[in-house]
């Protein structure tokens, strides 16, 4: 009973160190993780100014299914590649980054996409997917 008792202890503490608890590690990733910066790029996309987002992913584990705020349901916008920003829903104003294909720390998602007023993304999201 006591060599069972053992292997379940081990078990957590194994399970513990994969996950990133362990160690006072308050966790793999945070929201804050997630960050988004954005810039005009001095070019115009019939005659609207055109913004370059960036968004990057500072924890060691890559994060899929990023869901932003954005205001795409308010303003009238342009994107040039829905594969990187695509409206999920207009009312509620959400946002699929990357598809939902995961960002890897180091690899950030850049997209741009052409408004009169700039767009404002709210992280709402992200799954972290810790491997061993």
């Amino acid at each position: 009973m006591a060599f069972k008792a053992c292997i379940l202890i081990l078990l957590f503490l194994a399970a513990l160190l994969h996950t990133g608890h362990a160690g006072g590690d308050p966790g793999p990733c945070s929201l804050e993780d997630i960050r988004v910066s954005s810039a005009l790029t001095g070019r115009l996309v019939l005659n609207v100014p055109e913004h370059s987002v960036t968004v990057e992913n500072a924890c060691k584990c890559p994060q899929r299914g990023v869901v932003m705020f954005c205001n795409l349901g308010e303003v009238k916008a342009v994107i040039s590649d829905t594969t990187k920003l695509r409206l999920l829903n207009r009312e509620q104003g959400q946002c699929l980054i990357n598809s939902g294909w995961p960002i890897f720390n180091g690899k950030p998602i850049t997209f741009t996409y052409a408004s009169k007023t700039p767009l404002e993304f709210t992280l709402e999201n992200a799954s972290p997917e810790c491997r061993a």
